[in-house]
């Protein structure tokens, strides 16, 4: 669905979404014809759109992440510049970024990555300010507490030769890195577990040969959205591909297609909508549409509800803000234990332990941790547990 126009339209830039505004960053203008310094901030409810800050430096083609409120940037100056070693901070409230750290290794030009806890990760790319032959790792890491920058992988790929334009998102603590281009456009999918760097190829490949797209994560679907690009049939791309069931046996299916066919677009993802701005079409020119594309809720297809001594309802409301209601009924009295999990495993609360009499028990989870902080939007489990049989279900807080 096109949903508005905007106001300055890019390619090759990065949109990241914060207390649900849309930042823009950075790209190619059609009307300067040039790559800009441009923070824009777009407010989705109002169609309302303006430059708020800039960067040093013009980029296309860079990285864009945030961290403890701050959003950091590095990446896609394709010159010899001595601002291509620099990570960029901004602080959402400034006019002009700042330097947070210089290092060569931030030279990279497409590069993929993530934030994960206290680290950055560097993926891909090329380095243009040191020259087309400089040594570059496929995997690099930036620890923000300690401000080192470590080479993580120096063996999957030839330093100076290393895909370019890959698509990543990270579902918990695991980053899935999609396609790119290098020797053609690839159709591959590897994971990169954030905890440790350790990364593994599936068997699975996705619908079509992609690079130059976006790979956004929605939490309302619990379900990865790879969307547009280009390949060696077809310039610019106008087709989604959903990445599901990655917790068991990943399933790649086609999904929505797009009104306009796009290849280094920006995409992001708020509430139960994803929002697609900007890249360019085959003949190069900047699309000024704004596209929405719409997510189904997440169903909760999981362990049979009911065991033997006990069953376990799904939760209401669902998706719900930030409180909801889980029941489960006990036909002879045991034994049990109702936790709440995040998305990576870890137990948030526990909501219920002790002996339950037969009977239906309701209780209320209000969104807080077993420390009292309120937890962020995502998908949650609930387990119900006794000495022999536990019931899992999934939920979904949305904020």
């Amino acid at each position: 669905m096109i949903s508005g126009e905007m106001k300055f339209p890019v390619s090759g830039s990065v949109a990241i979404v914060k207390d649900s505004l849309i930042y823009i960053i950075g790209g190619y203008s059609d009307s300067l014809q040039a790559n800009v310094k441009w923070i824009q901030k777009f407010d989705p409810s109002s169609k309302r759109s303006e430059i708020v800050a800039y960067m040093l430096e013009s980029r296309y083609g860079f990285f864009a992440g945030i961290y403890n409120e701050k959003l950091y940037i590095y990446g896609g100056i394709n010159e010899v510049n001595e601002n291509a070693f620099v990570l960029e901070e901004w602080d959402f409230i400034s006019t002009n970024t700042t330097i947070s750290v210089n290092n060569e290794l931030f030279d990279r030009v497409f590069p993929t990555g993530g934030i994960h806890n206290d680290n950055l990760l560097m993926i891909g790319g090329y380095a243009a300010s040191r020259g087309s032959f400089a040594s570059l790792p496929y995997l690099s890491e930036y620890n923000f507490q300690t401000s080192q920058v470590t080479s993580i992988d120096d063996t999957s790929f030839i330093s100076n030769q290393l895909p370019i334009q890959q698509m990543s998102t990270l579902v918990g603590n695991k980053l899935f890195v999609f396609g790119g281009a290098f020797n053609g456009v690839l159709q591959s999918i590897d994971l990169i577990d954030m905890d440790n760097f350790n990364s593994t190829q599936f068997e699975e490949r996705l619908v079509s040969p992609r690079a130059g797209g976006v790979a956004v994560y929605s939490y309302y679907s619990d379900k990865i959205f790879l969307i547009g690009g280009y390949n060696e049939s077809l310039p610019a791309i106008n087709s989604t591909e959903i990445i599901s069931d990655y917790d068991f046996q990943l399933k790649v299916t086609q999904g929505p297609m797009l009104n306009y066919h796009r290849r280094n677009l920006a995409a992001v993802v708020l509430k139960d909508k994803i929002f697609v701005l900007g890249g360019e079409n085959a003949n190069g020119n900047v699309i000024s549409f704004i596209e929405e594309l719409q997510t189904e809720p997440v169903s909760v297809v999981e362990d049979s509800e009911v065991i033997k001594d006990f069953r376990l309802l799904q939760n209401y409301p669902n998706p719900f803000n930030p409180n909801t209601n889980i029941s489960f009924s006990v036909s002879k009295g045991t034994y049990l234990q109702l936790d709440i999990f995040n998305s990576i495993g870890e137990k948030v609360y526990s909501l219920y332990s002790g002996f339950a009499q037969p009977g239906v028990h309701t209780l209320s989870w209000n969104g807080k941790d077993i420390s009292g902080n309120s937890v962020s939007s995502g998908i949650y489990f609930y387990r119900l547990t006794n000495k022999f049989d536990f019931i899992t279900k999934k939920m979904l807080l949305l904020k």
